[in-house]
């Protein structure tokens, strides 16, 4: 009777861990697929940056910074325009980038 009882115990122990420990995860995106990119200006005035993909225009006075949080793992391109200067690039920019674009 003791090892017939151990042995359901064994078996239902077994069959318990087989259902319930191997279940599997959905994958996790490092740092929420975000990527970030700050903006220096160290021009003589201030320049006006759109970024193209975003569809969003700001004006960065001179030597000030703008950091912002984009999607990862997607190129963006920036105009920059000011009275003698302008600029356009794209960048690509992934998953828990921290990159700096310096307006010299």
């Amino acid at each position: 009777m003791k090892k017939s009882l151990l042995i359901v115990s064994g078996i239902l122990v077994v069959t318990l861990l087989i259902l319930f420990g191997c279940k599997k995860k959905d994958p996790v995106e490092p740092c929420d697929n975000t990527g970030r990119i700050c903006i220096t200006n160290k021009l003589d005035s201030i320049a006006t940056i759109k970024i193209m993909q975003m569809n969003h225009v700001f004006d960065l006075d001179k030597d000030f910074m703008e950091c912002l949080i984009v999607t990862g793992d997607n190129p963006y391109t920036f105009k920059v325009s000011c009275n003698t200067f302008y600029l356009d690039t794209t960048i690509m920019i992934l998953s828990c980038d921290d990159l700096q674009l310096i307006l010299e």
